[in-house]
């Protein structure tokens, strides 16, 4: 995706996106032409990882989203705005220009999410997204001491609460290390925060000891101990390094049709809620994941960001489980092709885009070979190895 780097150094929207035409959906009446069967796409290396793609990168050319008197001030008003929206009072709403990112349940959002910040988030049963979760991407200072750029790299977490003066105010409260040091610490941490924010009658720091096993147990208590099952307080994360493109992104709950196990029954509209509210804003990007082999129309995801921006101008479709899509009909890949290719254009908007993500057993191979099946199945497995738009293919 040309939106987003491997979860560093690539450009927010790109400059090269085609220009806008009929904001309305157009179905083509033309018949396709059959698939290629051996279409030579463009040549495209090897990607290296994050961290070698920001220092060599950085060497060769600057770009001017991540260094410069254009970045220094792009960084600082984003600080001076994410600070304003902290405030967080029912008088005064700031609304920051950011990603919204949406989809069904099990649509692939929770792993992409992951590729885009480069952090593990709650994905086990019953611990999926209760709550949104903001993530705020800071670019710092290289290291002083010339050392690599991801040394610099931190996070910290913090999350939304009442003010004891005003119960009108909310304001957010830091919670757990004053900075984590370690990516695979992060995941523990926010399901820590969640559960202190679904637990608003417990003080927060008595969840900041607890073990993975401990907050499951809470979990299956819940009925007992007053637990909520979703809030509208949101978690924010903030993760900080050198060379880092800034960006805010929000972490939506999957919508779902059936209620949980647990849930209150009127779980499924307070989940549609709680969306509506973060993607109606104008400066909001809409993001919206899409199983490969899913019909886009039945997507209810889809129909709330139609919904929210009816002039399409400002939604963006995300294929997900690519790879399963080789077992589809010939119909189905003829399908995503034209989606991918023309889908900017017949649609309006900014098109679709195409990410294979890792699976369980994947996360496991490290952030190269992850790269490298991901640019395998796209060369070399139909459809995608027969798309002409080929930025629009990958993290």
């Amino acid at each position: 995706m040309s939106f987003f780097g491997r979860r560093k150094d690539k450009k927010i929207i790109s400059s090269s996106s085609p220009s806008l035409q009929d904001p309305d959906p157009v179905e083509s009446t033309e018949p396709m032409d059959p698939l290629p069967d051996d279409p030579t796409p463009p040549t495209r290396p090897t990607s290296p990882t994050r961290h070698e793609q920001s220092s060599s990168e950085g060497d060769k050319h600057t770009n001017h989203l991540q260094s410069g008197e254009y970045a220094n001030r792009v960084q600082a008003l984003l600080a001076l705005l994410n600070d304003l929206h902290d405030l967080r009072t029912t008088h005064f709403q700031l609304n920051i220009p950011s990603v919204a990112v949406i989809g069904n349940q099990s649509s692939g959002k929770s792993s992409l999410i992951e590729s885009i910040c480069g952090i593990s988030v709650p994905r086990d049963s019953g611990t999926c997204t209760r709550c949104p979760m903001r993530c705020e991407i800071r670019r710092t200072e290289p290291p002083s001491n010339g050392g690599p750029l991801h040394s610099s790299w931190t996070a910290k977490i913090s999350i939304e609460v009442k003010s004891s003066l005003d119960p009108s105010i909310t304001r957010f409260k830091s919670f757990g290390p004053t900075a984590i040091l370690d990516p695979g610490e992060v995941e523990l941490w926010i399901l820590r925060a969640q559960a202190a924010i679904l637990n608003p009658h417990l003080d927060p720091s008595v969840f900041e000891t607890l073990s993975r096993e401990a907050i499951s147990a809470l979990r299956s208590e819940s009925a007992d101990n007053h637990m909520l099952f979703f809030s509208e307080k949101l978690l924010k994360v903030v993760i900080e390094y050198s060379g880092a493109t800034p960006l805010t992104f929000i972490d939506l709950p999957g919508i779902v049709h059936n209620i949980p196990e647990g849930a209150p029954p009127d779980t499924p509209d307070i989940i549609r809620r709680l969306v509506k509210s973060h993607i109606q804003h104008p400066d909001t990007i809409i993001l919206v994941t899409i199983p490969a082999l899913d019909d886009i129309e039945t997507q209810e995801a889809f129909k709330l960001a139609r919904d929210a921006d009816r002039d399409n101008i400002r939604t963006l479709g995300v294929f997900t489980k690519s790879d399963l899509l080789q077992s589809s009909s010939t119909n189905m890949m003829k399908r995503r092709m034209r989606d991918i290719d023309d889908g900017h254009r017949l649609d309006g908007g900014l098109g679709f885009f195409a990410v294979k993500l890792p699976d369980d057993s994947e996360r496991e191979f490290g952030e190269n070979r992850i790269q490298e099946m991901e640019l395998e199945l796209f060369e070399t497995q139909q459809p995608w190895k027969a798309v002409k738009e080929r930025g629009r293919l990958g993290v």
